[in-house]
């Protein structure tokens, strides 16, 4: 029986990216920032636990030919992770299909939305 009282604590991987073509953009946009950004965020909900930090570094977001979105997928697929962290909603919305194979939980920090439909 489950205790009504008990809180769902979120398996997270946290994605970053950093396209080639964003290397010339502000800072606000590097994979140490996203990462600082993120990290902030689940230390303020204490319903995430980060289990992975995977960044992709210099790749575009055309494709999915990308090594750290594929390690994040055999971990969502492996059961290891249950929810996936990210700070631009563009990125949210390539990773929103996810939605309609696994039973998957999306964090976004630019949507201002805790829990994303």
């Amino acid at each position: 029986m489950t205790n009504i009282n008990e809180v769902k604590v979120w398996r997270a991987d946290i994605y970053l990216r950093l396209s080639k073509d964003d290397r010339d953009k502000s800072e606000s946009n590097s994979i140490k920032n996203q990462r600082e950004l993120l990290l902030d965020f689940v230390s303020r909900n204490p319903d995430i636990c980060v289990v992975n930090i995977l960044a992709d570094d210099g790749f575009t977001g055309a494709n999915f030919d990308r090594d750290a979105f594929k390690e994040m997928i055999r971990h969502i697929e492996a059961g290891e992770t249950d929810c996936v962290i990210v700070k631009d909603a563009y990125v949210k919305l390539r990773i929103k299909f996810l939605k309609s194979f696994f039973k998957l939980q999306l964090f976004s920090l630019s949507s201002k939305l805790k829990n994303s439909s």
